[in-house]
């Protein structure tokens, strides 16, 4: 989750709005193994979890050398997902750039210089996603399958009565029909044995669903195993001596099985139960080992396994995780950044309910932080673009994308209340500086040099004049303040405590921040000159985030606790009554204030 924890990092900080708060809380929590969105009432109570899609890593194939792996990356539910090729451990994945698949089997051509996959065409690629080429367009085609000698690529195609297996040439000439199961059935799961025969999966019998083989010109049919149950794959291993495949079925521990029979379907044996879904079984060029798919988990990965079924081994761990959330202004959505681990990160937009979620699709590479502009159509967010961070802005009507800020280094920013300036903090480890720039603008200007690489822009006074930072003097991190002109530079806070993340109270007077030395760190107050510093809490935490006040000032809201178990509490400034607001396992972090519109 590497990538996700830079999300965390990369700061934002939202100014208090006029807007009353409803009495929910956004947060994050990685409570259920992966970092996801939830939101809790003010009390504590109707704790749940938005649903947001989970990714899904499958269908992986061994390259001809069985040096890599082709395998899908997408969502749960998604009708399309990411082609990618990786190390034989797993290491090293990476997108095959413009490679989007509708979720069945990539194919390997048998140099190992070609990819063939499929999504409403049949397409094939080099595996670094150069020299793309749709041989067969169509709604259906799927199930690309390249022939040992590399003069064929098999595939199926629906045609509204019944699914059938076609080939074509790699250059996309002589494209033809070679099964043909009846109306109302389906071939499926195309393949190849190593003496070049075509085998399929069909349920044209009776009897359920059968494997099958035939010559390229549809001539010879000999039926094969039959398949007890539903299958989602078969394959042959390379001396054609045995069949992989996978059967589901209620009855089944878990849904399906992977088994492993003789071509005749005689001497079958459990490979890999407790699959939780389909399992597109792929053998190793050696014919020793099986790459399957499987949701043990929870989520789709992929997994190897010896054909004597021994030596199960997790080759993938893909989870979605969220990073820093933003309300709309009316309180009906939420958008955060996702990430399932991979040199990629995006926007995504869910209901309040957890329902309409919805991924927010840009030109960028890694898009973080975002923040929901007040015209509600409109999010602002961080971008990881060569060489460093930028700033966007994208229209949620017509997802067009604006970039500022460009090649910065953009670490943290923050947005003026009026939403017509942006602080950022540039340039990373390379002396970062803190900048200010008209939304959308390009003509930035400098405020500060005095910064250390872990400093950070926390936010505006309510009347946009004043900007709060953090800035390491003589080792000290500490609280600055400066105008929003460039003058009146101050030094808030000053001692041995590293003091962090403040927040300005509403009506601009007061300064929530945070204190104390490493693993006793607590929320204090401060009056907007520095001057009359007081502790809040006695919470003496190993790890505390930015308090987010509640739109009246009475109220703020934060995130506390040891190391990789913080959780959520709410304190009454009046009354330094502080409450927890969540427990259990894992980490929460990062609550916000849902605004409620009209209160």
């Amino acid at each position: 989750m590497t990538g996700l924890r830079l999300c965390s990092v990369l700061c934002l900080w939202v100014a208090a709005s006029c807007v009353a708060d409803a009495a929910e809380i956004g947060f994050l929590s990685n409570r259920n193994s992966f970092d996801q969105l939830y939101v809790v009432n003010a009390d504590g109570s109707g704790l749940r979890r938005i649903g947001t899609p989970g990714r899904h890593e499958r269908c992986g194939v061994w390259s001809p050398d069985g040096q890599r792996i082709a395998a899908l990356i997408g969502e749960r539910g998604a009708e399309r997902s990411m082609l990618a090729v990786m190390d034989a451990d797993g290491a090293n994945a990476q997108y095959v750039r413009g490679a989007l698949t509708d979720g069945t089997h990539p194919a390997w051509s048998p140099d190992g210089k070609r990819l063939a996959f499929t999504r409403h065409a049949l397409q094939t690629c080099n595996p670094d996603g150069s020299d793309l080429q749709a041989l067969v367009r169509g709604e259906t085609v799927q199930s690309a399958a390249w022939s040992p000698d590399g003069q064929w690529i098999a595939y199926t195609l629906h045609d509204g009565r019944r699914q059938r297996v076609y080939l074509v040439r790699p250059n996309g000439t002589e494209n033809h029909v070679v099964t043909d199961p009846g109306d109302g059935h389906r071939d499926a799961s195309p393949g190849w044995t190593p003496d070049g025969l075509l085998t399929f999966v069909s349920e044209r019998d009776e009897g359920g669903w059968r494997s099958y083989a035939v010559k390229i010109d549809g001539s010879g049919l000999q039926p094969l195993a039959a398949i007890p149950g539903h299958s989602s794959g078969s394959a042959f291993s390379p001396d054609r001596h045995l069949i992989a495949f996978t059967q589901n079925s209620r009855e089944i521990d878990g849904g399906s099985k992977l088994l492993i029979a003789n071509v005749d379907g005689s001497a079958a044996r459990e490979v890999a139960g407790g699959m939780m879904g389909p399992a597109f079984p792929s053998w190793s060029p050696d014919g020793q080992r099986l790459l399957f798919s499987s949701v043990r988990s929870g989520f789709s990965d992929v997994y190897a396994v010896n054909e004597d079924g021994t030596g199960l081994r997790q080759i993938t761990a893909t989870t979605v995780g969220e990073g820093s959330i933003t309300w709309s202004p009316d309180g009906r959505f939420i958008a955060t950044s996702q990430t399932n681990g991979s040199p990629a990160a995006w926007l995504y937009v869910v209901g309040a309910d957890g329902r309409d979620g919805h991924r927010i699709d840009t030109d960028g590479h890694y898009q973080v932080n975002p923040f929901w502009l007040p015209d509600g159509k409109t999010l602002l967010f961080a971008n990881l673009c060569c060489p460093g961070f930028a700033l966007g802005l994208v229209s949620l009507d017509d997802r067009k994308t604006l970039y500022f800020a460009k090649d910065a280094y953009v670490t943290s920013y923050a947005v003026s209340p009026d939403s017509n300036q942006v602080a950022y903090v540039a340039g990373g480890g390379q002396s970062p500086k803190l900048h200010l720039i008209a939304l959308g603008g390009t003509e930035p200007k400098l405020l500060s040099d005095r910064l250390h690489y872990t400093d950070s822009v926390s936010g505006f006074s309510p009347n946009s004049l004043q900007i709060a930072f953090t800035s390491t003097v003589d080792k000290d991190q500490d609280i600055c303040t400066i105008g929003s002109d460039g003058g009146d530079l101050r030094r808030l806070t000053e001692g041995q405590d590293a003091d962090s993340a403040p927040a300005w109270s509403p009506d601009g007077k007061t300064i929530a921040f945070v204190t104390g030395p490493q693993s006793k760190r607590n929320v204090a107050l401060m009056s907007a000159d520095g001057s009359n510093p007081s502790l809040l809490t006695k919470l003496d935490a190993a790890s505390c985030g930015q308090p987010q006040w509640s739109s009246d000032g009475r109220r703020l809201v934060f995130a506390a606790g040891p190391e990789r178990n913080a959780h959520i509490y709410m304190l009454d400034v009046g009354t330094r009554e502080c409450r927890q607001l969540t427990d259990g396992p894992g980490n929460d972090w990062g609550p916000r204030w849902r605004p409620q519109p009209g209160r």
